[in-house]
């Protein structure tokens, strides 16, 4: 039941924050979207830092679900790696005001991120995580002979975490309204990837 509820808080919060934005919510109106008082509210969530870490925290999760244990199933390379590419765009295209929302309040330099030390050192250590599944996909991928080995997958990692990094910088932080299709994003990021780093 308690868990129920704090579901529940955090959804109305997410929606209050996307409407409003983050800044301008106060946690008054949290409690009234909720349908609870504000001594609840406070019961389950510390302020509005908790509640933004919440759905940073909530948004890495899902992704860890729905993408990255792509890279764990038991399939061919390239089937694999283009599910990977594929979804990921789709995620993130699907989910853009929450994932907008997180990013500029929380991953990428807002003013929580900088007063918080334990936040930059939490999003050091899942941006690794992230970094070092990649990277054994990598090899695994060079050692099945389907990406190039001549070509270190040190390299290789960076390449593909840089097309997510900007990509995400383009459709989640500069323009709402890119007009790009998740599935047509996907595929193409996957040419152009294949193109240039698998085995011929």
């Amino acid at each position: 039941m308690k868990e129920a509820i704090r579901i529940y808080i955090l959804e109305k919060a997410k929606q209050l924050f996307i409407k409003q934005g983050y800044r301008q919510s106060t946690m008054a109106e949290i409690a009234e979207a909720s349908g609870v008082s504000k001594p609840t509210l406070y019961r389950y969530f510390a302020g509005k830092e908790d509640l933004i870490r919440s759905v940073a925290e909530e948004l890495e999760a899902f992704l860890g679900r729905e993408v990255f244990s792509i890279l764990e199933r038991k399939a061919p390379f390239k089937e694999k790696f283009q599910a990977f590419i594929e979804r990921t765009f789709a995620l993130i295209m699907e989910n853009r005001e929450l994932y907008r929302l997180a990013a500029l309040e929380y991953w990428s330099g807002g003013k929580i991120f900088h007063e918080k030390e334990a936040f930059i050192e939490e999003f050091s250590q899942a941006k690794k995580v992230r970094y070092d599944k990649v990277r054994a996909f990598v090899r695994e991928g060079q050692k099945e002979g389907v990406l190039r080995e001549e070509l270190s997958d040190t390299l290789m990692t960076f390449m593909i975490m840089a097309v997510f990094t900007e990509f995400f910088h383009l459709v989640v932080l500069l323009t709402p309204a890119s007009g790009f299709r998740p599935e047509e994003v996907g595929r193409q990021v996957y040419s152009a990837l294949e193109e240039g780093l698998f085995r011929r």
